[in-house]
């Protein structure tokens, strides 16, 4: 089964990693998967494509004209019908909108979607305009795939839609520490796109609320993103340089998770976080909020910030999960280890879309 994965990248993040996974275990499944990578007219190599070269990865690096480009997708669905292709994969609602256009006589193959995350807009702007375009185009979809029940709850007027959790490998890249709440200085890290929807100026408060209480908090924060500019002017205007660096993107940041006490998550929403997985794979502590799938991922096993509540007050909810680890951390770290492997490795992600292409 040959499969052409669509996705118009604009970082290493997320959505990103979990498809260099997928296609490298469809690989070893003895699929024949390949990545088309888009982006506009002479712009230069992207992560993703950096990345899938690295790995070995089958890579396509496609260059066509921004916005609704009709003939664009009309050139990729000639492209796979030559390399005869069975099935499309969209990773992102750019190729959602432009092969949900194309008339079926020009694009014959299953069309699929991924969608890795939901971002609820402003009514009556022009995301939500957009997203509308998105729901219809999604229902043009032979499947349509989510990474968490929550999302798929948002589209329940959709055919053929399920839910595949995200995975990823299960070996550690670090060492599992064991000086963690063991120094007087909590050392934090938070990673993700610099966007407003995953809550790091909430965790920049808390930061200085620690300050002031003569508490030692050093935070590290690695990504890019929109909100880059106005997060180092929170930290600048709190007078936190010493507190808080900005790491920008880390090649495979869980090699250095040994080196914190606790990841916090303070998302105001997401869909099945990769960070979450990895931190889970190489035991390290999470603080995150109760959104998306991170309520069925964590269980029981550690106190969440409820969104609505604790997102101005995530310093007392830090140390409170400090005294929480030194009682009980390490019993429920391995809880979650297991569940982890059991649950959400790449080899089960990759069976489970195997089986919705083979329903198509």
């Amino acid at each position: 089964m040959k499969i052409l994965h669509l996705i118009d990248s604009g970082g290493l993040y997320g959505a990103e990693q979990m498809l260099l996974t997928l296609v490298s275990e469809q690989i070893k499944q003895g699929l024949e998967p390949t990545i088309l990578s888009c982006g506009e007219i002479n712009e230069g190599t992207k992560a993703l494509e950096h990345e899938a070269i690295k790995r070995g990865l089958p890579l396509i690096t496609w260059r066509m004209k921004a916005g609704l480009n009709i003939k664009g997708s009309w050139e990729i669905a000639k492209l796979a019908k030559k390399e005869q292709i069975n099935v499309i994969h969209s990773h992102g609602y750019k190729f959602n909108v432009l092969f949900a256009l194309l008339p079926r006589m020009l694009c014959s193959i299953p069309i699929v979607s991924t969608v890795h995350g939901y971002v609820v807009a402003e009514q009556f702007s022009a995301m939500w305009l957009y997203q509308i375009l998105d729901k219809f185009c999604l229902s043009r979809m032979q499947a349509v795939i989510f990474v968490s029940q929550e999302t798929q709850k948002l589209f329940n007027k959709l055919k053929k839609s399920y839910v595949v959790q995200n995975g990823i490998t299960t070996e550690p890249l670090s060492i599992q520490s064991d000086k963690r709440f063991k120094d007087k200085k909590i050392k934090l890290v938070a990673i993700g796109r610099l966007a407003k929807e995953k809550g790091f100026e909430y965790l920049i408060k808390a930061i200085q609320i620690a300050k002031i209480q003569d508490r030692e908090f050093e935070l590290d924060i690695m990504g890019t993103g929109p909100e880059e500019i106005y997060l180092k002017g929170l930290v600048s205007k709190s007078g936190l340089e010493t507190q808080v660096n900005f790491l920008q993107f880390i090649d495979n940041p869980s090699r250095y998770f040994d080196n914190y006490d606790l990841l916090v998550m303070p998302s105001l929403t997401e869909g099945l976080p990769i960070t979450l997985l990895e931190a889970l794979r190489e035991y390290l502590p999470v603080l995150a909020t109760n959104v998306g799938e991170i309520p069925h991922v964590i269980g029981n096993c550690y106190p969440l910030l409820d969104k609505e509540k604790d997102l101005g007050n995530i310093y007392s909810k830090i140390i409170a999960f400090e005294q929480f680890y030194h009682e009980s951390g390490n019993d429920k770290m391995k809880q979650l280890n297991d569940r982890f492997k059991s649950m959400y490795s790449a080899s089960k992600m990759a069976n489970q879309y195997k089986t919705v292409y083979q329903n198509l």
